[in-house]
């Protein structure tokens, strides 16, 4: 069994190495939780001074496999050349991210689950974001009705679909992709091979999750019995007339190992002694152990017979205690794992979830938030008994800005001071002496400049009064403000840009142009407008107040209108429809003057000369069966069949008896009564089409110039 640990990609921990060293290393994981990675790296380690919090990233594998992926969050330096590393798993990922105030209805858990990732992966870098993957958990009525209103992404995920479905959150990688899935925890494990035997292996102590002990002898209690034996309380069955005149139940086994622990336990339906004591062993034996929590100090033997499955998160383990009549399967809750001292490794078994752990920040546990404000408090009295003078401070302050720059660049510092003896600039050089370098980075009067000259040479603004100088820009930009200007590629190459806005001012026309050959798209603040070799329009995507797309064919006339209540096109609408002898065939849709559902059935008319035939809940929610619907009957036989009765919820044929007859009833979508074939409208979406109206002006314009001259 061999683990290692990486930080950024590069190796932190290999077992042997007299370099790649950590100790006191300790990795907790549980179900539905991010979990943590400690550990204390000395100096001798190469990437002692590479560890950065919120940045690094740390992957620990076992046998080459990834067991674990989060990120440093906090490093702290506790001796002379040791630091002290606090990871969370990647699931915390999901805590900075907030879901908006909304409300969802009728919803199914995959859809619900899919819209959470999504809302996260739009407010968070790349790395950070999740797949949406598998959901077996699953909703009664397959309709979920939730509110979100500002929680982080996690909490509502475990709040509104964990903890209310009894889902688990699993991290999946694929094929360079890191997936989310929320299963029901069959789906999630595996059924161990390698027992858990009380007395034998693996089983240190036994607690349960409510705080109760194993008991040991049982009073069973049956139905309420409707005289008493004592004034003023109530008297129950009890198992004396079959037990030789004792009302208790004991496991001798189980006293032995415990102890006398007593139980009372009533079955209000019981009613015959005999029924009364089967239940009471029954659960004497086994009923108790339903809600057990095991925590078990282990050494995986899988560690010492590779054929012997280890002990993962999610796994299903076959608990046995003969004695006790305790013969049952457990999920693993929760691992620790010390990644040098598997001695030390527990587990904890139970079928009832554990509390959530592990903070969103994850900073460290309650004792070491204590120690760490008795570490201040001891701070604070060392420095009032020794704070230093201005001119000291100075000097520390100086020294230590030259002990990081030089740390982060491994280049050459150097402070020029004014005649006070007070810094006036910073300098990077790419020599000790100010006289021969040649490259130079200056840093003075809110400006930062950069030569290449030397120092007495010509210097390009970089940065001025917290502004990037555009001229000077190029590879990865983030939170770019351009101003009266417009870019062309000489001036950035290359460029990605994270995160933040970008913001075009005193633009005419058309305020971006991406454009490859003669394809591209002319973007503004109302919309993105797609182009093709022949000048046409391809794609309209419109930030109006109703939003809508409008796709437009080869010669640019427009073919489909979209927004978020319809759809509109010319043509023909199509379904593609597989074939096994015919390939992909296109169906055409049957259009309507107004919106109206259609349904089908067979009914047969009975010995009185009547069939009712009661309409489809779902139909009736979905059209207005208020308004008059329309219902075509088609007779299987001899005969004759007439609709006699139409109410909101069924109809009625009358005609031949014992005939049967097909019928399909037209409704008029509800909420849409009032609509039949309007005239087309696009005059109102193309008004904010910066090109459109720019056409408009300029015909007025020629109309003006015609009439006057």
């Amino acid at each position: 069994m061999i683990y290692e640990v990486f930080i950024d990609n590069k190796q932190l921990y290999y077992p042997g190495d007299e370099k790649l060293v950590i100790y006191n290393s300790k990795l907790e994981q549980a179900l539905n939780d991010a979990g943590t990675f400690e550990f204390t790296i000395t100096k001798n380690n190469p990437l002692y001074d590479e560890i950065y919090p919120r940045v690094s990233s740390v992957r620990i594998t076992k046998n080459d496999t990834e067991i674990f992926f989060g990120q440093v969050r906090t490093s702290e330096e506790v001796l002379e050349g040791e630091k002290d590393v606090s990871c969370v798993g990647e699931l915390s990922f999901l805590y900075d991210s907030i879901q908006p105030q909304k409300r969802y209805q009728d919803y199914t858990p995959q859809q619900f689950f899919n819209e959470l990732v999504t809302n996260h992966n739009n407010q968070v870098e790349d790395d950070k974001k999740f797949r949406p993957g598998k959901v077996t958990v699953t909703d009664p009525n397959d309709s979920l009705y939730r509110f979100t209103n500002f929680e982080d992404t996690l909490t509502d995920i475990r709040d509104k679909l964990c903890d209310s479905l009894n889902g688990y959150l699993r991290i999946r990688k694929s094929e360079g992709n890191r997936y989310i899935d929320l299963l029901r925890l069959e789906d999630y494990g595996k059924y161990s091979d390698q027992p858990i035997k009380f007395g034998y292996n693996l089983l240190d102590f036994v607690k349960k999750d409510s705080g109760e002990a194993i008991y040991t002898a049982l009073i069973p209690l049956g139905a309420r019995l409707d005289e008493s034996q004592i004034d003023g309380l109530d008297s129950y069955l009890t198992i004396e007339s079959v037990n030789g005149g004792k009302n208790y139940l004991k496991n001798d086994s189980a006293i032995k190992q415990f102890g006398l622990i007593w139980a009372v336990q009533k079955w209000d339906d019981v009613t015959v002694p005999e029924n009364l004591m089967i239940k009471g062993k029954e659960w004497l034996r086994s009923n108790q152990y339903k809600t057990l929590t095991l925590e078990l100090t282990a050494i995986d033997m899988s560690m010492l017979k590779s054929d012997i499955d280890s002990f993962d998160l999610g796994d299903t383990i076959h608990v046995i205690a003969k004695d006790f009549g305790l013969d049952a399967v457990y999920p693993v809750q929760k691992k620790t794992t010390y990644l040098q001292e598997p001695e030390k490794n527990t587990i904890v078994l139970s079928n009832t979830s554990l509390s959530k752990s592990y903070s969103k920040k994850v900073e460290g546990s309650l004792q070491n938030i204590e120690g760490s404000i008795q570490n201040l408090t001891n701070s604070v009295n060392s420095v009032r008994q020794e704070m230093p003078t201005e001119k000291k401070l100075l000097e520390l302050t100086t020294a230590r800005a030259e002990s990081l720059i030089n740390i982060g660049t491994h280049g050459n510092v150097y402070l020029v001071n004014d005649g006070r003896g007070y810094p006036k600039e910073l300098l990077i050089m790419d020599s000790q002496d100010i006289g021969t370098a040649k490259k130079v980075w200056k840093f003075a009067d809110n400006e930062l400049k950069h030569s290449i000259t030397g120092y007495n040479g010509t210097y390009q603004k970089v940065l001025s009064d917290g502004k990037v100088i555009g001229e000077c820009v190029s590879g990865i930009l983030k939170d770019i403000i351009l101003e009266n200007g417009s870019l062309t590629t000489p001036v950035i190459t290359d460029a990605v840009i994270y995160g933040g806005q970008i913001h075009m001012t005193g633009a005419s026309g058309n305020a971006l142009d991406v454009y490859e050959g003669e394809k591209g798209y002319e973007i503004n603040s109302e919309n993105i407008n797609g182009k093709n070799p022949k000048g046409n329009k391809t794609v309209v995507l419109g930030n109006t107040p109703y939003g809508h797309i409008e796709l437009y064919d080869e010669s640019g006339n427009v073919g489909t209108m979209i927004s978020a209540s319809m759809m509109q096109t010319y043509g023909v609408k199509n379904r593609i429809v597989k074939t096994e002898n015919y390939n992909d065939r296109l169906m055409y849709c049957y259009e309507s003057m107004i919106p109206m559902f259609s349904d089908i059935g067979e009914g047969t008319i009975d010995e009185t000369g009547k069939c009712i035939v009661y309409l489809d809940d779902v139909f009736i929610e979905a059209v207005d069966t208020e308004c008059l619907y329309q219902v075509s009957l088609q007779a299987y036989g001899k005969g004759n069949c007439w609709l006699s009765k139409r109410e909101p919820n069924y109809f009625v044929v009358e005609g031949t008896k014992d005939m049967t007859f097909g019928w399909e009833i037209k409704a008029v979508q509800r909420g849409y009564v009032n609509v039949r074939a309007e005239q087309l409208k696009r005059e109102e979406q193309q008004i904010n089409y910066a090109s459109d109206t720019m056409d408009y002006l300029n015909e007025c314009l020629y109309s003006v110039e015609s009439e006057v001259f």
